[in-house]
């Protein structure tokens, strides 16, 4: 009932009202708030990957929030753009003057598996490290230990 009122109040010829596509257009243009692209592309600007965040899952948001940024044909630049976020990655991309989203894209992918293997040898040696530090804390506590109990002997005799 509530649609019927609205159609019956829409803003449409008697012609129109006789093509359900432009019917449709009609009630989709009172139903759905205009879109504001200054706001679109300022909330598409602010974004940067999180440090949790994936190159892929990056990018995915990217995409969503360009749809409703009207760039049209530009669509592919705003997004490779919107990757520079790494200092390594940002400096490697903006030299490179014939930059696409695809090249954009593998090369952060390469930034961001590099920084992954980075990060596993890190913890690696930090774990050496930590077996390497407890075996001469325990070597300390031995010799302790032996000369703790030399005495002890050496007393008893």
């Amino acid at each position: 009932r509530d649609t019927f009122l609205i159609y019956q109040h829409l803003d449409i010829s008697s012609e129109e009202r006789k093509n359900s596509t432009a019917i449709i257009e009609a009630l989709t243009k009172y139903f759905v708030a205009a879109v504001n692209v200054i706001y679109e592309r300022s909330i598409f600007n602010a974004a940067v990957q999180e440090s949790d965040e994936s190159i892929d899952q990056c990018i995915c948001l990217l995409r969503k929030l360009a749809s409703t940024c009207n760039y049209q044909n530009m669509l592919k630049e705003f997004i490779r753009d919107g990757l520079i976020q790494d200092y390594n990655a940002k400096k490697q991309l903006i030299s490179d003057s014939k930059l696409t989203l695809q090249k954009a894209i593998d090369i952060c992918k390469i930034n961001e598996n590099a920084n992954q293997q980075m990060m596993n040898l890190k913890c690696k040696n930090e774990t050496f490290e930590d077996i390497n530090k407890k075996k001469g804390a325990y070597k300390n506590e031995f010799e302790v230990y032996e000369a703790t109990e030399t005495t002890k002997i050496s007393r008893q005799v």
